[in-house]
């Protein structure tokens, strides 16, 4: 029987841990999100997909994914249609993010 601290992948947590950048010196976040549960509904959705991407290809990508997922997407993909440029690539899930308004940095 393995134990957890025999797992290679398992990380205990100690007192260095930080849970995000800016815990690290004390400095606030340099982004904060306007709809975390579209950001990470978006985040979730967008994996798979290749980027450089563009607002058509993610449509497209989100489009496959409606079938299983029903309307439960209408509401990121109405962020993408609304917000994304068209002819504009993409590089990162993150840049998408703040292209749709989910997240802003400061």
């Amino acid at each position: 029987m393995a134990y957890v601290s025999d797992n290679p992948n398992f990380t205990a947590k100690n007192e260095n841990s930080v849970s995000r950048k800016g815990d690290i010196n004390g400095e606030p976040p340099d982004n904060i999100t306007t709809d975390i549960k579209k950001a990470a509904k978006l985040a979730n959705l967008l994996e798979g997909i290749s980027f450089p991407t563009n607002k058509e290809r993610i449509k497209d990508h989100l489009n496959r994914l409606s079938p299983s997922m029903g309307n439960r997407i209408n509401d990121v993909l109405e962020v993408i249609q609304n917000n994304l440029e068209d002819n504009v690539e993409y590089n990162s899930t993150y840049e998408i993010e703040k292209a749709a308004r989910l997240v802003e940095q400061q």
